[in-house]
């Protein structure tokens, strides 16, 4: 599989990249009035624009009208579950999701980074940890470029985080989705570990029995793979991790 990257004039990069702190927008999707206005003077006071917001509705209207780069939520809001939130969110959009939940069952995190999350944290942590895992998911958003395989008009674009399918039409990827298959496609046909695949996507070491890497997978072949009799284009390398075998030659839904 022949891979080109063209990158835009002036090395120009993805918004996320290098876009100040004042630029970067945070939705804070909290029912704890205390929490969200402490976490929201927080995020201020490092530099971000963040804003809470009431309820699912005014966020999307906010969505829709505006740019956002991020969005903080918990699981239980006032007028329906933050599960539900992430469904409606992931309907309309791909921005960066994280949850901040008090509490932290098993269960939560396997339904929220299946309906579309992309981290999942706990609000016994400071702040400023989380802050971290703020910057480091902001920063996965890669240069503004766009990789062509040559193969059946398939087209990852960095910039907007998602791939066209041949027929032209997003294949609406989620942020971790779109970086294991980006880390996959630059990978040029090697095997990827899930111990790199976490530590890039996830900014954590694999650990044992952990499946998230594995259900992201799954999520991927189920978006991009609509024909089952081709070849998988995430290949299974067993038990290490995974390789990019090429988008299917044969479109057909």
């Amino acid at each position: 599989m022949a891979l080109s990257i063209v990158r835009p004039p002036n090395g120009e990069r993805g918004a996320a990249a290098e876009a100040p702190p004042a630029a970067i927008r945070i939705a804070i999707l909290d029912p704890g009035a205390v929490f969200a206005a402490e976490m929201e003077a927080f995020l201020a006071a490092e530099g971000f624009s963040p804003r809470c917001f009431a309820n699912t509705a005014t966020l999307l209207r906010d969505l829709a009208e505006a740019r956002l780069d991020l969005i903080l939520l918990d699981l239980k809001l006032e007028a329906e579950s933050g599960l539900d939130a992430i469904r409606r969110i992931r309907a309309v959009s791909a921005i960066p999701c994280m949850v901040l939940a008090a509490g932290t069952s098993e269960l939560d995190r396997v339904v929220s980074l299946e309906l579309g999350a992309d981290h999942y944290l706990s609000k016994d942590l400071s702040f400023r940890e989380v802050l971290a895992h703020i910057r480091a998911l902001l920063r996965r958003a890669p240069p503004a470029t766009t990789l062509r395989t040559g193969i059946g008009g398939w087209r990852v674009l960095p910039a907007q985080r998602d791939v066209l399918r041949p027929d032209g039409l997003p294949c609406g990827l989620t942020s971790a989705e779109f970086d294991i298959l980006f880390q996959l496609v630059t990978a040029a046909g090697q095997t990827v570990s899930r111990d790199d695949i976490c530590r890039q996507v996830f900014g954590r070491p694999y650990r044992a029995g952990d499946r998230t890497v594995d259900m992201l997978i799954t999520r991927l072949r189920r978006k991009m793979e609509p024909n089952p009799d081709q070849p998988q284009m995430i290949k299974t390398v067993r038990p290490i991790g995974y390789c990019f075998g090429g988008f299917p030659t044969d479109f057909t839904e």
